[in-house]
């Protein structure tokens, strides 16, 4: 093989080549020649190394994790120390509690790059609020309660629908149910995250002549549906005890319990 002696070779990109054969009578005969590329790429290789560090308290963060195509080792301790190509690296870097972040970094040719790469707290959520009792049907009204284990969280809810702000109303006690509701609630607390919100569908079928609300039909509903005949305040009676549909208390009512309890209806 022929090789020009240039000294410069190794730094050029385009190079040709050519073979001689020589035969026993001393004939050369040369080949076609050949031509070949390199990529020129005869670099020193760079260093980077620093830390992962919090950005607010400014110390290591030791469960780092560095996700690159360059070779970087991690001891634990939230130091770092890669080595490589010169050119530019995408570091995808993140740790338990932290928002993951992007670095773009460019590694020095043939030198030592220090760089800190800085990661942000998870901002604090507040706890998702809980209903008592969960959302199921009933044959009775419920008082709902809404807990929250986030001390100091405020609960703001919602029953017609839409999701709870801090414009919606505030959650301070018991909320009474006495048809199917859903209720939306979401906590509030100074410079946490809004909760999750929670939603709970409370399902209430009154048995027909069930006007007293207590789960059975007895005399004193055909007592109480009686008394409302007679002009006392209905406000302590449930309207879908109705039975005929006139959305009133009133005789078809008694005469439906009385019924019920004499064994005449089931």
């Amino acid at each position: 093989m022929v090789i020009d002696p240039d000294p410069a070779f190794v730094d050029l990109v385009s190079y040709s080549w050519q073979v001689t054969a020589v035969d026993q009578y001393g004939k050369e005969t040369p080949s076609n020649t050949g031509n070949f590329s390199t990529d020129n790429e005869n670099y020193t290789p760079g260093w980077i190394d620093g830390y992962v560090i919090d950005a607010n308290t400014k110390q290591p963060i030791a469960d780092a994790v560095i996700t690159t195509t360059l070779a970087v080792s991690l001891p634990g301790d939230g130091y770092y120390l890669g080595f490589g190509p010169p050119t530019t690296y995408s570091f995808d870097v993140s740790a338990t509690g932290y928002e993951s972040k992007i670095f773009s970094i460019t590694i020095p040719e043939g030198g030592i790059l220090n760089r800190d790469l800085e990661l942000t707290l998870l901002a604090q959520q507040v706890a998702t609020p809980t209903f008592n009792p969960v959302p199921n049907t009933f044959n009775l009204p419920q008082n709902i309660t809404i807990n929250c284990t986030t001390p100091g969280a405020t609960i703001y809810y919602t029953t017609d629908g839409t999701d709870p702000t801090v414009g919606s109303a505030v959650y301070s006690a018991a909320i009474f149910v006495s048809a199917t509701t859903t209720i939306k609630a979401r906590g509030y607390y100074s410079t946490y995250a809004p909760s999750v919100i929670t939603t709970g569908t409370f399902t209430v079928e009154v048995d027909d002549g069930d006007v007293n609300w207590d789960g059975t039909l007895t005399i004193s509903d055909a007592v109480l549906a009686l008394q409302v005949m007679m002009g006392a305040d209905p406000s302590g009676t449930y309207g879908d005890a109705d039975v005929d549909g006139d959305g009133q208390i009133g005789l078809a009512e008694v005469v439906y319990i009385l019924q019920y309890i004499s064994g005449l209806r089931n």
